[in-house]
């Protein structure tokens, strides 16, 4: 689902970029620094303990479609909003965890907290697919690493892709890659005799 806001505020230059973390395993969230502190929940204070409205950290409420409302800041790759769990109103309840959203300039989300809320209340549903992909590159004066470099960029754009086109009953919720290693075909001349010449003599 995008998010496109009714009256989009102009975006200013020079905003910092938000930053992806690992918080756990298959777990990946937007964080960005106030105060020399990484928060990846504007709804609570650094001790992560306490309620806190996120205008404290620069957040202001902001309207989209659907009649719904986020509080929003923009950051230089994308913007990041804090919404009540139904993820349709900017009033949150100190007693229930806010949803977290990082959408990207188009307003397709990378980050929705809520999604991974429904994941975990449902474990038996989710599943990890593990695949090895094995494929042959013309390298034309390139260097082998560029082989790799390419293979994975084509991935990570394609698996991206398909979250958020994807008409599937299936979704991806995250993807890593790994590792990854060359297989190198050096082939040499052969250096065996060919024992059928010798019967000319």
């Amino acid at each position: 689902m995008f998010w496109q806001a009714v009256n989009p505020p102009p975006k200013p230059e020079g905003l910092p970029a938000a930053s992806k973390r690992r918080m756990g395993l298959g777990q990946m969230r937007y964080i960005f620094v106030h105060d020399d502190i990484e928060i990846d929940d504007p709804s609570q204070d650094v001790s992560t303990r306490y309620f806190k409205s996120p205008r404290e950290y620069g957040f202001a409420v902001r309207e989209y479609d659907g009649d719904r409302t986020a509080w929003a800041r923009d950051f230089e790759n994308g913007t990041m909003l804090v919404t009540n769990a139904a993820g349709d109103s900017h009033v949150l309840s100190p007693k229930l965890p806010a949803r977290i959203l990082f959408l990207d300039p188009s307003g397709y989300p990378l980050q929705d907290t809520g999604s991974l809320q429904s994941a975990d209340h449902r474990d038996a549903e989710v599943v990890k697919v593990r695949m090895t992909i094995t494929a042959t590159y013309d390298l034309q004066g390139a260097e082998p690493e560029a082989a790799r470099s390419a293979l994975i960029a084509l991935l990570d754009e394609t698996l991206v892709d398909a979250m958020r086109f994807s008409e599937e009953k299936v979704q991806l919720l995250d993807h890593t890659f790994e590792s990854s290693s060359l297989l190198i075909d050096e082939r040499k001349a052969s250096s065996d005799t060919d024992f059928s010449k010798l019967l000319d003599l």
